[in-house]
């Protein structure tokens, strides 16, 4: 059967995007998602016993301008952005010193009972870094998340049932107000 009806998918291009669009990248190396260190100056217990963590999404919701003669808006750029939530897993040690920083860093921000757990609004916020590393463990993108705080630590749950434990892993949520992403010098 001939497939002379169906259109040139080159028609239209010119020969310098015909041969960018054919050439190999650099890199045929793939992001591996165990290749990465996480920092946070506040949590230092957590950092050591981090699982995983996320570059959150970031997402725009377009302007649009209403026209007479099409059916539907005109898309536009927005103005904003929204950045989703941070999130920690990390394994629990024996001391719960992990869990622990978390706890007393929410309860630092509100007055729980009373004042006496309270520390000043300086002192709620901080920021972490997500270092990504190539194939060959070399740091090649950055990721600062600034002004972050946590605002939701997961529960711990015991259970006498279990015939084989495991390490309790918990997770933990914070709110930021942006971050950066900085390729750096090991990048490709």
């Amino acid at each position: 059967m001939s497939k002379e009806y169906l259109p040139d998918i080159t028609a239209g291009m010119t020969l310098d995007v015909l041969n960018r669009s054919r050439t190999t990248p650099e890199s045929v190396s793939y992001l591996q998602s165990t290749h990465f260190q996480f920092t946070i100056q506040r949590i230092p217990n957590l950092v050591f016993f981090t699982q995983s963590v996320s570059i959150p999404e970031i997402s725009s919701t377009p302007l649009e301008q209403p026209v007479t003669f099409f059916k539907s808006p005109i898309p536009h750029p927005g103005e904003n952005f929204d950045f989703g939530q941070f999130s920690v897993t990390f394994l629990v040690d024996e001391y719960m010193k992990s869990w622990l920083e978390l706890h007393d860093w929410m309860r630092s921000m509100k007055a729980v009972d009373s004042y006496k757990d309270y520390e000043d609004a300086s002192t709620h916020y901080s920021d972490a870094s997500i270092i990504v590393l190539n194939n060959k463990q070399k740091p090649i993108v950055s990721v600062r998340i600034a002004n972050m705080f946590p605002i939701s630590l997961g529960s711990i749950e015991f259970n006498a049932t279990d015939t084989t434990p495991e390490p309790v892993v918990a997770s933990a949520t914070f709110a930021y107000s942006h971050y950066e992403i900085e390729k750096l010098p090991a990048y490709g």
